[in-house]
């Protein structure tokens, strides 16, 4: 699943990571990080894909209401230059509802207001979460594939 609409998430290969010797992860907790209790490499690893994926669908939420937001804000600026007395229909519930332009324009605008709230908090968690992420990674050594075979390649070319 690929963020669109430029989100901030990660896009890392599907290639599933690995990490570093335990070492590493001691030489972070020496450096006054917590470790967590006993967690082994492949409880490190799965962590580390759950906040990923995690990730990606927060930025996927992001994007679609981000959507639906330009979708109320297209409304809202054809109905603003209407007479408010005029017809309107609205889809409520999977019903289609006659309104006036008086009746269903506010209602719209409150929508759009709830929708830009929830885009925002979304964007802070996933902001939050990507932080989270990324200090894990590093905290325990992680690596993606694409990263591992990358510095294969570069070592091939200073070799060279």
């Amino acid at each position: 699943m690929a963020a669109t609409n430029g989100s901030a998430a990660p896009a890392e290969e599907s290639q599933p990571p690995t990490a570093s010797s335990p070492a590493a992860a001691a030489a972070g907790a020496a450096a006054g990080e917590e470790e967590e209790p006993n967690l082994s490499q492949q409880q490190i690893i799965e962590r580390y894909k759950e906040m990923r994926t995690r990730c990606q669908e927060l930025a996927e939420k992001g994007a679609n209401m981000r959507q639906d937001l330009e979708e109320h804000q297209s409304v809202i600026r054809r109905l603003s230059s209407m007479d408010s007395g005029r017809k309107a229909y609205r889809l409520l519930g999977g019903v289609l509802t006659e309104q006036t332009v008086g009746e269903v324009l506010p209602a719209v605008t409150s929508t759009a207001a709830n929708i830009t709230a929830v885009v925002n908090q979304t964007e802070a968690d996933l902001a939050r979460l990507d932080a989270e992420t990324k200090a894990w990674k590093v905290k325990y050594g992680i690596r993606t594939q694409a990263e591992v075979e990358a510095e294969r390649a570069a070592a091939g070319r200073r070799a060279a």
